[in-house]
């Protein structure tokens, strides 16, 4: 972090500029003492960046220690402010998917663990040995994201200005992709109001490595919260809510893989969702000629079916097929726009 530091002395007054690890606590204080004891007849101020007390802030760092709830709340918005390196190249969109959904996973402790309503939560001492390592647990997950700002912000201090390029979302042409970010970001959304935070600070991971380091530590964290507090029917029954909001196949098929190594809960559920659409459809032999084209499993366009529905069920089976020519063969429902029969 940089920072500067006047000192006047017999008239003179001096201008350094220096570089100091990030968020080295308690960071203005140590700062100071070290500085008044080699020069006591110094008139000293503190220049920090104009960040300082936001970043502070989301990391829990200013006002010393915070109840549970409070640091909860940090850690969930601490996702919203990492940005990606445009050097992700063809990877930045499973890794921001991944991001998404270890979010989400921890936007799902909160209600789980009634996080609003246990008094303990809102204290910063708590009273119960669960709740104290729920603190100390969320602390070190906001330290993780303290140290990824740091990592990010030596990075920058010696990169080429070609290396910070970031990735811009707005890019993305994969609709698939766009829909799932949407409906994942709204969950977490909708479980917990933004701090504001997040529209004031934000950095960025440029390289892979420190990615995947940052997210296995994230679900290393993730899987103690949720042993704390082993209330597996509460995390259950917010998963099948959250799955419910994905009405499609191909959207299920991408979450299930994206949440493969970030949050098993999900993956099971997309998965069981996913084999009971296909289950509701299906050929029991089919031969296809020529150009003649198949498709088994029901259809939906994104907003062709309100969020939260589930479009209804229906069973589509087929005994034996033969298909030819430039035949095209839906077995299943179709929810709205273009679909299968048109290429």
């Amino acid at each position: 972090m940089e920072f500067s530091l006047a000192t006047s002395s017999a008239g003179h007054v001096t201008r350094q500029h220096h570089v100091f690890q990030a968020f080295s606590p308690p960071l203005q204080s140590t700062v100071l003492t070290a500085i008044r004891s080699a020069s006591k007849s110094a008139e000293l101020s503190l220049v920090l960046p104009s960040d300082f007390l936001t970043m502070a802030e989301a990391f829990g760092i200013v006002a010393g220690a915070l109840s549970v709830a409070s640091l909860f709340s940090n850690a969930v918005d601490c996702f919203e402010y990492i940005q990606l390196g445009r050097n992700f190249g063809t990877d930045y969109q499973t890794c921001q998917i991944r991001l998404d959904i270890a979010r989400l996973r921890l936007s799902r402790w909160g209600p789980a663990v009634d996080i609003d309503h246990n008094p303990d939560f809102a204290v910063i001492d708590p009273s119960t040995d669960e709740a104290r390592t729920a603190k100390r647990t969320l602390e070190q997950l906001l330290k993780l994201f303290r140290d990824a700002y740091t990592q990010s912000y030596d990075f920058k201090s010696e990169a080429r200005e070609e290396d910070l390029a970031l990735f811009d979302p707005r890019t993305n042409t994969n609709q698939g992709i766009i829909v799932l970010r949407t409906i994942i970001q709204a969950l977490t959304r909708k479980r917990q109001e933004s701090t504001g935070l997040s529209k004031k600070i934000s950095w960025a991971l440029y390289k892979q490595k420190y990615f995947s380091r940052l997210i296995d530590d994230i679900q290393k964290l993730l899987d103690g919260l949720e042993k704390i507090f082993p209330v597996q029917e509460a995390y259950k029954h917010l998963v099948e809510d959250e799955v419910g909001e994905f009405q499609d196949e191909t959207s299920l098929r991408m979450l299930s893989e994206a949440s493969l190594e970030t949050d098993e809960l999900l993956r099971v559920a997309a998965v069981g969702k996913l084999e009971r659409l296909k289950s509701s459809n299906s050929i029991g032999k089919a031969k296809l000629s020529e150009s003649a084209k198949v498709k088994v499993g029901n259809e939906y366009v994104s907003q062709a079916v309100p969020s939260g529905t589930s479009g209804g069920t229906t069973t589509n089976k087929i005994g034996v097929l033969k298909a030819i020519g430039q035949s095209r063969v839906h077995v299943g429902d179709s929810h709205g726009g273009k679909g299968f029969f048109l290429d």
